[in-house]
């Protein structure tokens, strides 16, 4: 646990609830959560739950990075696979309502992208749901991702989010 956090001015974060928040090493990236994440690996991937919302992070080295451009198109069969083997949903159609790329404290660049995504729900038929999504470029120039799904809450959805981009560094 990491309770002595030092974000830079982003006090919204880090004094919400005093929630401690914890570090999750994978492959060479250091991720940073809430301390009310539930995690589980699946091969090239780790969920992490919350009635909330779920997070998904594939760190599978098979998305080649071509432009900041194209980054979420060409990580979209990567997405509809870790969705689907994670939660259920498996998407067919992505629909950015934002993206914004930022670089964070330690200098790794990220695109955030938000939005809708819709495909099939096991055992519900066909669903919209809202996502908030990070892509972020290995040294290997191979694109990794955390891809979140709201289950309940949007804005805690994008906090968590936020977090894992001011926190997100290589080890």
């Amino acid at each position: 646990n990491d309770n002595n956090q030092s974000n830079t001015g982003n006090n919204n974060q880090t004094n919400n609830d005093t929630q401690s928040t914890r570090v999750q090493e994978l492959l060479g990236y250091s991720y940073t959560f809430d301390g009310d994440v539930i995690e589980r690996s699946l091969g090239n991937r780790l969920v992490a739950q919350t009635e909330d919302y779920s997070l998904v992070i594939y760190y599978f080295n098979d998305i080649n990075f071509d432009t900041w451009d194209n980054i979420t198109e060409i990580s979209f069969k990567g997405v509809e696979n870790a969705l689907d083997g994670s939660s259920g949903f498996y998407p067919t159609v992505q629909t950015n309502d934002k993206t914004e790329k930022k670089t964070n404290k330690y200098g790794e660049t990220i695109l955030k992208a938000s939005g809708t995504m819709k495909g099939n729900q096991a055992g519900e038929g066909t669903k919209e749901r809202q996502f908030i999504g990070i892509y972020y470029v290995t040294d290997d120039n191979h694109v990794h991702f955390v891809m979140g799904l709201v289950e309940k809450d949007y804005n805690a959805l994008d906090k968590a989010i936020d977090l894992i981009i001011d926190n997100l560094h290589k080890v």
